[in-house]
């Protein structure tokens, strides 16, 4: 019988496949995401506030603290869909 090895979220991790998502991009999950992100893992970033989202795709920090968020443009999406 064929047996076929079903990839795992640790090997996922491992080989930074794993798809990284961050509900809230405020002062934690702004930071949280560019340090993903610059880990090379692909990071989808959620908030309901467009203008935080605008700002991010800008390439801009809009939290004090934070560093630019144009670090990581290719591998980041920031969002406010919620469908």
């Amino acid at each position: 019988m064929l047996q076929v090895k079903e990839p795992t979220l640790l090997g996922e991790i491992a080989a930074k496949e794993a798809v990284v998502g961050i509900c809230g991009l405020g002062y934690v999950g702004l930071p949280l995401a560019l340090t993903f992100c610059q880990n090379g893992f692909l990071v989808i970033g959620f908030d309901i506030d467009r203008r935080k989202i605008d700002a991010i795709a800008k390439g801009e920090s809009y939290a004090r603290r934070t560093r630019s968020s144009s670090a990581c443009p290719r591998r980041s999406t920031p969002t406010a869909n919620r469908t």
